[in-house]
């Protein structure tokens, strides 16, 4: 979601835009971007603190998949839960079509900790949805994955 908006800054910075314009959009993006991971499990979510314990470790026993977001201070949260990939996927997916109807997706991004197949079917998902490509679909960073764990595939947005 970061990589959005740094992308917009980024952008208008190379057509001439003024600092105060970009630090202005950038800012008013901010509320309006977002992230919805889709992880195979709760396991890093409760490492990296963002889950307690004890609800962490009951879920994981449930074989529960969670749906991991950003609350407005941008930490980490779970967002939603099902159990399995394709129920995640689906709420996800249901998720952003409701924004699509309700505000219009400016632009998104496709991410993944090792899953391209799973990054390609949300890409065509989503392109589907929207009407248009992902600004981009890459891999995340090394760390990130530490946090997210291997297989976790996100979409983050900008609102119009």
């Amino acid at each position: 979601a970061q990589g959005l908006l740094v992308l917009e800054a980024v952008k208008m910075a190379n057509r001439g835009e003024s600092v105060a314009n970009i630090v202005k959009k950038i800012e008013s993006d901010i509320p309006k971007t977002s992230i919805y991971v889709s992880l195979d499990t709760f396991k890093y979510a409760v490492q990296g603190g963002r889950v307690p314990n004890k609800i962490g470790n009951l879920l994981m026993k449930l074989n529960a998949k969670p749906i991991m977001s950003l609350d407005k201070d941008g930490n980490g949260t779970a967002f939603g839960l099902a159990f399995s990939r394709k129920a995640i996927d689906k709420k996800i997916v249901k998720h952003v079509k409701n924004i699509m109807q309700t505000e219009g997706i400016d632009r998104y991004a496709i991410v993944h900790a090792n899953n391209p197949i799973l990054a390609e079917r949300y890409q065509r998902i989503f392109e589907e949805l929207t009407g248009k490509s992902p600004v981009i679909t890459t891999e995340i960073s090394a760390i990130t994955t530490i946090h997210a764990g291997i297989g976790a595939v996100a979409i983050a947005l900008t609102r119009r």
